[in-house]
């Protein structure tokens, strides 16, 4: 059975939080990736899952020094904070 992104998302960075395994935060940018894809612009859950797309490609950076996630993490802040009331 196909878990849903946001579940798979959790699990990868609750593996990554006991691992530290880069593939786990991989995957977890992957799954977040996915979900804010899948989320219409109006969808409810749109601005959490970018809100924590920022956090894991923040902590990637921090991780692995890629510039690229850096970028990326602000344009997903940006894009979420557009989203706010």
């Amino acid at each position: 059975m196909h878990r849903s992104p946001p579940r798979a998302c959790i699990g990868s960075r609750r593996r990554f939080k006991q691992w530290s395994s880069i593939d786990d935060l991989d995957e977890c940018t992957r799954c977040y990736r996915a979900a804010v894809s899948l989320c219409s612009e109006g969808h409810s859950e749109r601005k959490t899952y970018l809100n924590s797309l920022t956090l894991v490609l923040y902590r990637r950076f921090n991780h692995q020094g890629n510039s690229d996630d850096l970028d990326e993490a602000i344009s997903s802040l940006e894009r979420s904070a557009a989203l706010a009331p």
